[in-house]
């Protein structure tokens, strides 16, 4: 399965400002899914919608790459950016 042309088909049939706004829904319901685990931690369904939801903020990622022109064969600022990060946090862990 070719992940890049099904974002890049996605982006193409929907529209860069729909995708947009699918990815600010997606993250509201992955903090839904959260909240609702915080209330319920012994509820294991809860994790399911966790994970369920981290999938759909995942794919919607992808596609935000791919419209703020990212480019996936070779590095780009999202993966210096990245890397800069996790190494501000390894050095927060020391």
């Amino acid at each position: 399965m070719d992940k890049e042309y099904i974002y890049r088909k996605a982006i193409s049939v929907w529209g860069v400002a729909a995708q947009t706004d699918m990815v600010i829904e997606e993250c509201a319901e992955l903090i839904k899914a959260l909240q609702k685990r915080k209330r319920n931690p012994n509820n294991p369904t809860t994790v399911d919608s966790i994970l369920e939801e981290m999938v759909d903020v995942e794919i919607m990622l992808e596609q935000l790459k791919i419209i703020y022109d990212y480019d996936y064969s070779g590095e780009s600022h999202f993966e210096t950016t990245k890397k800069t990060k996790l190494r501000r946090l390894v050095g927060r862990l020391q």
